[in-house]
């Protein structure tokens, strides 16, 4: 077997059309408006944001006599306000690897605005055991004894797929009973195994969970992943996460938003 470490992998991120955005802001009466937003997924907030209220500039809608400018000050006001649905507009994928079934069977659970793609257990057959050995176990006093058995049961359930392979002619089957001999293999694999999980969310969905997930009592393998996601949202996002608040907790980062469930 193979121990591995859970990590969050950034795959895809939204990114404007800028030919379209111009054709727009020109038949709106704006072709030159600008903003200094960071990243493709703020400056589209934004932009959708000033849609709402014909906000480009002043005068541009007889009520509105004064623009807010910048695009931190801009996202700032509407996180305050809580118009998150603006922040749904922008999404992210990850790529969750090296993680536990435990962890995306917690996962899945989120639904709204949150699409999923995992590794089948239907399709791929288990072959080599990869699993992310567990803090408390790494850190209690008998650590090595535990990781021996640990790694013993692994490397046995690791060798009964391969001995039920062996003994069912796999390789020798029609792709159909292949995938069936595979199905009901799968239910002797612990919980344990590592897998993929791909993930996108938009941005109010991303807040929200950082914040859930990362909490205190949470498994500490979701806490890290989560944890992880965060730091690389908060590095890449500047103005969509300002207001988070980081603070380690157990070995763990914890985060919190002044503005949650926006």
């Amino acid at each position: 077997m193979k121990w591995v470490e859970p990590r969050a992998i950034h795959l895809a991120q939204t990114e404007i059309d800028e030919a379209g955005l111009a054709e727009y802001l020109a038949s709106t009466g704006v072709p030159d408006w600008s903003t200094d937003a960071p990243t493709g997924a703020e400056k589209l907030i934004e932009v959708l944001g000033r849609v709402c209220y014909r906000s480009f500039a002043p005068g541009l809608n007889p009520n509105v006599t004064k623009v807010r400018e910048g695009n931190s000050s801009y996202l700032t006001n509407i996180i305050c306000q809580k118009h998150g649905a603006l922040l749904e507009h922008a999404s992210d994928t990850y790529m969750l690897f090296g993680t536990s079934r435990i962890v995306t069977h917690q996962v899945v659970r989120h639904r709204v605005g949150v699409a999923y793609s995992q590794e089948s257990g239907h399709y791929v057959r288990v072959d080599g055991i990869s699993s992310w050995f567990p803090r408390a176990f790494a850190e209690h006093p008998k650590a090595d004894r535990l990781r021996e058995l640990y790694a013993g049961f692994m490397e046995a359930a690791e060798g009964l797929q391969r001995l039920l392979a062996d003994e069912l002619g796999i390789d020798q089957l029609p792709f159909k009973d292949k995938k069936a001999m595979t199905t009901a293999m799968r239910r002797l694999v612990p919980d344990g195994l590592a897998t993929a999980l791909g993930m996108t969310a938009n941005h109010r969905t991303w807040r929200w969970l950082c914040q859930l997930r990362t909490a205190d009592g949470n498994d500490d393998e979701i806490r890290m992943i989560f944890a992880d996601i965060h730091s690389q949202q908060a590095a890449r996002y500047p103005n969509l996460y300002a207001d988070s608040h980081v603070r380690l907790v157990d070995g763990i980062n914890e985060v919190t938003f002044e503005n949650e469930k926006v």
